[in-house]
C-alpha cells in the first residue's frame, strides 16, 4: 500500500491498523492534522471545573452551557 501524501511505500502493519499515511515526519503532521479536524467535527471541549477539561460529543449537548449539560446527564 502507498502513502496518500507522498506516494511512498507503507508498512503493511500500518495499513492493517487503518492508517493511510507513512511514518515520515511530513506525512505524520498532515495525517494527524486531518484526524484532529475529523475528531473536532464530532467533539468539543467542555470545562468541568476551573482547569478540568473533558471531550464532549457535540450531539449530546442540549445548550451552549456544557457544564450544565454534563451535570444533567
Amino acid at each position: 500500500m502507498t502513502c496518500v501524501y507522498c506516494g511512498g511505500e507503507m508498512l503493511p502493519e500500518r495499513a492493517e491498523a487503518g492508517y493511510d499515511y507513512c511514518l515520515t515526519e511530513a506525512c505524520q503532521v498532515k495525517g494527524l492534522d486531518k484526524s484532529e479536524r475529523e475528531f473536532r467535527k464530532e467533539y468539543t471541549i467542555g470545562l468541568v471545573h476551573k482547569s478540568n477539561f473533558v471531550w464532549v460529543k457535540k450531539s449530546e449537548l442540549r445548550s451552549l452551557n456544557v457544564r450544565a449539560d454534563l451535570e444533567s446527564m
